[in-house]
This record gives C-alpha cells, sequence and structure tokens, in this order.
C-alpha cells in the first residue's frame, strides 16, 4: 500500500454549514507496532521516541474533538494520558480498536461490547460500540469502531463483512440512536463493503490513506457540517476528522461557539460522499476563470484560511465576506 501526501491544502477540508448541537468525531489509526518499535524494525522511534512525537500530534492535529475511534492501538490509557486527554473516558474491550470521548459531555450507557466480524491472517477483526447519552443535545449516540480485515474487500468476502457490521449496529441500537461509525475498513470507497454500507449509511469522511482506507460513516438522522483530513505522523494514516450535527433543530450557544463544533466552510475534497452544498452567491464584479477576488476581510494567498486564495479549488467565505470566484458552489 502506498501513502498519499497529506500536506498538500487540496486534501485538508470539507465544509458546509449547519445548526444543532455538534459534534466532533476523528479516527486515526496510530501505527502502533511502528511507533512503539516493538519488533526492533523502527529504530526512528526507539527509546519512546515515537510516542512523543504520536502525542504531539494527537495534541496538535487531533484536538478539539469529542469522539474518537483508535485503531492499532495497544494501549488507549497510556495515549490518552500521554496526549493530554485526561478529561476523556474509554471503553476498551481488546483487540486494537478502542472508543474514547468526552466525559464532560457524554454519559456511557450501559456496558458496550464487541463482537468479530471477520477474520483474516492478524486474527479477529472486531467492531466495539457504546451507546453514549449527549449531555448537550439529550440525543444517544451509537459509537462504533473497528479495524477491518485485510483482503477482504472484493465478493464475496467483502458483501460477508458489511453484512456482519451492518448486524452488529442493528442488534444493538436502539431505535432513537444517531450511529456514528468509524474506522480503519482497510477497503475503499468504491470497494463493497463500504458501498453496501452506504445503503444504510451516510459515508460523511474519508482520508487518502492507502486509496481511502479510513472512514467515518454516520446514520440519517446526523448531518454532515464538515470535514478535514489532517498530517498523522508518525503514524502512517491521516487523522479524519468529522463534525456533525446531532440535532439541527437544538441550538446550544456553549457548543456552536466552541472551538471543537465552529468549521468555516472551506475547499471542498473529493473523498466524501456528500451532496455538494447549494451555489454560492456569486458579487458583482466576480472575476472568470481560475482567478480569485479578494474582498475586504480576506486573508491574503498563503495565510491559514479556509477561503480560496489558500486552497487548491474556489470558495466563497460567508462568514468574513471573504473571497469569491464567478460560478463557484460554496
Amino acid at each position: 500500500r502506498t501513502a498519499v501526501d497529506s500536506t498538500h491544502p487540496f486534501f485538508r477540508r470539507r465544509a458546509m454549514g449547519c445548526g444543532g448541537s455538534k459534534v466532533v468525531v476523528v479516527t486515526y489509526n496510530l501505527f502502533w507496532w511502528c511507533v512503539s518499535d516493538e519488533y526492533k524494525t523502527c529504530s526512528q522511534f526507539k527509546g519512546n521516541k515515537g510516542f512523543q512525537e504520536l502525542f504531539h500530534t494527537i495534541h496538535q492535529n487531533a484536538e478539539p474533538m469529542d469522539l474518537v475511534g483508535f485503531q492499532e492501538c495497544d494501549d488507549v490509557t497510556r495515549v490518552l494520558v500521554g496526549s493530554n486527554l485526561t478529561h476523556f473516558d474509554y471503553f476498551a474491550p481488546g483487540g486494537d480498536a478502542p472508543l474514547a470521548w468526552r466525559a464532560d459531555r457524554f454519559q456511557r450507557l450501559g456496558d458496550g461490547g464487541s463482537v468479530q466480524v471477520a477474520q483474516d491472517k492478524y486474527g479477529a477483526r472486531m467492531v466495539n460500540f457504546v451507546r453514549l447519552m449527549d449531555r448537550v443535545s439529550k440525543e444517544v449516540i451509537f459509537f462504533a469502531n473497528t479495524h477491518g480485515p485485510l483482503g477482504q474487500c472484493a465478493l464475496p468476502d467483502g458483501g460477508v463483512v458489511a453484512a456482519n457490521y451492518l448486524k452488529v449496529i442493528n442488534d444493538f441500537k436502539k431505535a432513537d440512536d444517531r450511529v456514528v461509525f468509524t474506522g480503519d475498513f482497510n477497503c475503499g470507497s468504491s470497494d463493497p463493503p463500504l458501498q453496501e454500507l452506504g445503503k444504510v449509511l451516510h459515508s460523511s469522511a474519508s482520508d487518502f490513506s492507502f486509496g481511502g482506507a479510513d472512514h467515518i460513516l454516520t446514520g440519517p438522522e446526523i448531518k454532515t457540517c464538515a470535514s478535514e483530513t489532517q498530517q498523522g505522523f508518525p503514524s502512517d494514516h491521516q487523522i479524519l476528522k468529522l463534525t456533525v450535527s446531532v440535532n439541527e433543530h437544538q441550538v446550544d450557544k456553549d457548543v456552536s461557539d466552541s472551538p471543537a463544533a465552529s468549521v468555516a466552510p472551506a475547499a471542498p475534497a473529493p473523498a466524501a460522499a456528500v451532496a455538494a452544498p447549494a451555489p454560492a452567491p456569486t458579487p458583482e464584479g466576480g472575476t472568470t476563470g481560475s482567478e480569485v477576488k479578494d474582498s475586504a476581510g480576506c486573508p491574503k494567498a498563503g495565510e491559514s484560511s479556509p477561503c480560496c486564495v489558500a486552497c487548491a479549488s474556489p470558495f466563497y467565505c460567508p462568514e468574513n465576506n471573504g473571497c469569491y470566484m464567478q460560478g463557484a458552489s460554496g
């Protein structure tokens, strides 16, 4: 498998506006065996250097977040403490795919569970899940996470794996639960497992690691607000983040004003399977072709900004009356 350059701005972010109580979801494969230098084959990470880099990356690129599904994670307590995420609770029933969540926002309901969905040369592949009550919206989230099997993307195996994923969700979620399903599925968006899952769940975000192996899927009751990928070094995977509204009709000021819930509109990324937002208004005297019109308050090219002058694709930024390109959709 060949990783891609995650530093290119085109890979960074896709956004669309939405209201209500927002939750930021992350999925991240930690590349544990190498970061830990477990087999003495990753000498660049020996002497705890790999973990120091990993904790810095999580703190720098994954935060702020509310829910996180890790893969290739052998000690979630070590990760949370090292990354200064001691305000998170977690569920780690075994295997390498624990889940964690902000304990101040979510209350766990029941014990959670773990179900085998496949087997490969590395052993059993599990789906781990918990039900969490969101103290802000009062909605219950069925939060599941997996590290999918290798070599089982094509039919018929891919169809069996997808059916097993869906069976776990259908067997254990309650009628009104909002589903959030994170994971390194080891299959791309166009492969049968994700295609089958997409008939029931929304394929809300995908990254570019190994052809797009990492995904976040959500139930139809959840609205996608924004997604982005971040550099994941020392892991060989990117960090994939998704902001969703679990209850668009309920606006809580503390949540909507928080950094974790505020994501400005930005350049669309090609991998996420969400319908394009409606065309943005085009200002008087806009430009055509690849030229970009800078309006008052729009950052200059090269500055950190979700505006089009800092992105690979043109975009309209309504929050700062910023950047326009005639005919661009926002």
